[in-house]
């Protein structure tokens, strides 16, 4: 910064503060507590109006009430089970959950949107006040059935059995969008309880219990609307400095069993719903369980009856040799893992399918969970699941256009996709890489079993058929009783800490109100006080003077009462004349002994008192004893010729144009030397200012 703007910045700085100290220069603090104390009544007065006006305020001012849910968020679902054992199983579950997101679900348009659907609060029913109107909720006596299938007007007006409307928007409940606008609403018809009104702009059935009490009347409500005030006044707290995953749910509105309506069917909203996703996961298990059980059920009913004919035609009664069961024994080993290798491709085939469309990206993703043993395919599904649960939560939450988050995410979740889709197909090359080796194996196997008797060869095939197939179809069929009792018994992993429960009011705060019309109520007083005297362009005490002014103030005459303008000769033992004197002597030390001594009493307007006051001065000069005397040089308006009756006689005027001498116009009243101003003249201020005049003054200096 250059040192010219430093210097212009300081100026600037000395300049306001030079106006502040201006400002308040003009405020006299002893006089604005003289004010506060003589009009203490107007701080009474605006006390009680404040206390009057807030009372009212409190009394029709509609309270809004706060309420809160607690509940614990679990965000720690187990993973998939690792096991040492071949085929241990199925998991259900995936670590889907985050805590940040779970409190971005819990405030999502869509978690909201449901729980407004499910509360049933499209219609909003108020009773009629003198002064202000009451929502009634829940209204149980009497309720508005509204046709879904026809357009509802959703205006702000009050929507009544009589209705006059200019304007009035529309809204198609069973679509779910405006329906447009009405210009005028015109209706009024006395209907009876359970009677259909239809119109072309609304249809809605009126039910009550009993008839109704006063004057109701109903809004239906935009949807929309409805889902922003919730959505917005909706707050969802966590400690982040807490281990714990305890969310507390917070609501303000100004009917108590609305909050609280809405934040525990929001909370069961939340908990069905993570339900219903493990659920969903568990139907797509069983679903492929059921999958391979029909196509094993069809070999082991083939098998079976091949069996059963083999054994007919040939007349086979005993049981084949120790050598061929050992040899079956083994080979039914390898065929058992074939089998598991099987399965495994099979599980590959279904992700390639159910991961291959780009549909995925777009729904909710919960495909059927299998532990093949793979530490890669369960991280990457894993990732998969918890990168769909944040774009849900992005769409349900915000809007997806120009959303760079929401893109990113997706971009996120189409790395993963391929990633896995790759990984699959890696891992079934290694499958089918082992059931070569498996079938390699067998074959082997089967090339021991040839030095066997024919028949016993066969029927020691058609066997191993029939007990590897039955094998995994009891461990398939066990498994599928496993996942419909997980289903069976599947619980949300959130709870319910607290239910809802108003806590007490938001607003008004009494208290604060209280507060803030105890200030006003002495600030706006005051604030007059001050005003007052900034806008105060009269003088009124010396203090006033000595604000405008450095000049030395002689004195302070007050009004006189007195029946006579010659006070000091008259009255000499006034307060007034007492202020003369005072004149008198600092007019004495001001002139320093300077002999002769001339005095000018002047003033801005006529009526000030200036020739009273030069009166009296010059008497209290001529009780001393002094020659005085006194000129009335107002030329234009003279008054001290009006006070001592001198009018129509000669003096200063007449005396400068020679028509007299100095000795005729002097008169002496109470020792004083009067010179009246004579016939007013057109042109004062040049006989005042001619050398005329400054032999006059000289004269009168000498004498």
């Amino acid at each position: 910064m250059a040192k010219n703007d430093i210097d212009n910045g300081s100026l600037a700085g000395q300049q306001q503060e030079e106006e502040v100290d201006n400002i308040f220069s003009f405020i006299d603090f002893r006089k604005l507590l003289s004010d506060v104390i003589k009009y203490w009544w107007v701080f009474v007065i605006s006390l009680v109006v404040a206390l009057v006006i807030l009372k009212i305020y409190h009394r029709y001012k509609t309270p809004i009430y706060s309420t809160t849910a607690t509940i614990i968020v679990d965000s720690s679902n187990g993973r998939f089970r690792s096991s040492n054992n071949l085929m241990d199983g199925f998991t259900l579950g995936a670590d889907v959950l985050n805590l940040e997101n779970q409190l971005a679900i819990l405030k999502s348009r869509s978690m909201i949107s449901k729980v407004v659907k499910s509360m049933g609060i499209d219609i909003t029913y108020y009773a009629k006040g003198q002064v202000k109107d009451v929502e009634v909720f829940p209204s149980l006596s009497t309720m508005v059935i509204i046709d879904s299938t026809h357009a509802q007007p959703i205006d702000e007006k009050q929507v009544l059995f009589s209705v006059n409307s200019k304007k009035s928007f529309l809204y198609d409940y069973s679509k779910g969008e405006p329906y447009g606008y009405v210009t005028e609403l015109k209706y009024e018809e006395v209907i009876q309880y359970g009677q259909p009104v239809i119109t072309p702009w609304c249809a809605f059935t009126l039910v009550s219990e009993r008839p109704l009490n006063g004057e109701m009347y109903v809004i239906f409500n935009d949807p929309d609307n409805l889902i922003n005030l919730y959505h917005n006044s909706l707050g969802v707290l966590h400690d982040d400095k807490s281990n714990s995953s305890v969310v507390t749910l917070g609501i303000s509105g100004p009917n108590t069993n609305k909050n609280e309506l809405f934040l525990n069917t929001l909370i069961n909203t939340y908990i069905n719903d993570n339900l219903d996703q493990k659920n969903t996961m568990a139907n797509n298990t069983i679903k492929f369980i059921d999958t391979q059980i029909n196509q094993l059920t069809d070999s082991l009913n083939k098998i079976g009856s091949e069996i059963s004919t083999y054994r007919i035609q040939n007349g086979i009664q005993n049981d084949p040799s120790r050598r061929g069961v050992q040899l079956f024994d083994e080979m039914q080993d390898y065929e058992k893992k074939l089998q598991e290798e099987k399965l495994k491709l099979a599980y590959y085939d279904y992700l390639e399918d159910y991961f291959s469309s780009d549909t995925v990206l777009t729904g909710t993703i919960a495909p059927a969970m299998y532990d093949t043993k793979s530490f890669i395919i369960t991280q990457q599904l894993n990732s998969i699941i918890a990168l769909n649960d944040k774009r849900e939560t992005q769409i349900n939450t915000y809007s997806t256009e120009q959303n760079p988050y929401y893109y990113k995410i997706i971009s996120q979740l189409k790395v993963a996709r391929n990633t896995l889709l790759k990984s699959v197909e890696s891992h079934k090359e290694m499958v089918q890489h082992n059931i070569k080796d498996y079938e390699k194996k067998i074959s082997e196997y089967n090339s021991s079993l040839m030095s066997l008797p024919e028949t016993e060869r066969q029927l020691l095939g058609i066997d191993r058929k029939y007990s590897l197939n039955n094998e995994v179809y009891n461990y398939l069929m066990r498994k599928r009783s496993e996942a419909q009792i997980q289903k069976a018994s599947n619980s949300s992993d959130h709870m319910i800490l607290d239910e809802a429960l108003t806590t007490g009011i938001i607003s008004p705060n009494v208290k604060k109100n209280q507060n803030i019309a105890l200030v006003l109520a002495i600030f706006f007083p005051l604030l007059f006080f001050v005003l007052r005297q900034l806008f105060d362009n009269k003088i009124r005490t010396t203090q006033d003077i000595n604000k405008i002014t450095k000049l030395t103030i002689l004195g302070e005459i007050p009004n006189s009462n007195k029946d006579t303008n010659f006070v000091v000769t008259n009255y000499p033992r006034s307060y007034l004349a007492e202020e003369f004197r005072g004149i008198r002597t600092k007019i004495d030390f001001m002139g320093q002994g300077k002999k002769p001594l001339i005095l000018a009493v002047t003033s801005s307007v006529p009526g000030d008192g200036k020739t009273v006051c030069a009166l009296n001065i010059a008497s209290v000069y001529a009780i001393t004893k002094k020659k005085t005397a006194l000129l009335g040089f107002d030329l234009r308006k003279p008054g001290l010729t009006k006070i001592l009756g001198l009018e129509g006689k000669q003096g200063i005027s007449d005396h400068l144009i020679g028509n007299c001498t100095l000795e005729e116009i002097t008169m002496e009243v109470e020792g004083i030397d009067i010179i009246g101003s004579g016939t007013i003249p057109p042109n004062p201020s040049e006989l005042i200012l001619s050398e005329k005049c400054q032999e006059m003054m000289n004269i009168l200096r000498e004498k």
